[in-house]
């Protein structure tokens, strides 16, 4: 089973954009700089941040 292990070391950077308290967008993007048993590559990453207001 040791040959099924995965390790992945990834770098790169990142913008947020903050539109108001709360709420903002993420820009990603990450090189693998060591990927084992896994698929190497460039990944690129948007994330949105919005709040939920449960109780107000």
């Amino acid at each position: 089973m040791d040959g099924y292990k995965l390790r992945n070391f990834t770098i790169g950077p990142q913008i947020v954009y903050d539109f108001s308290p709360g709420t903002a967008v993420v820009l990603k993007w990450q090189h693998a700089l060591d990927a084992r048993n896994t698929i190497g590559g460039d990944r690129y990453w948007v994330e949105f941040a919005l709040p939920i207001h449960l109780f107000d």
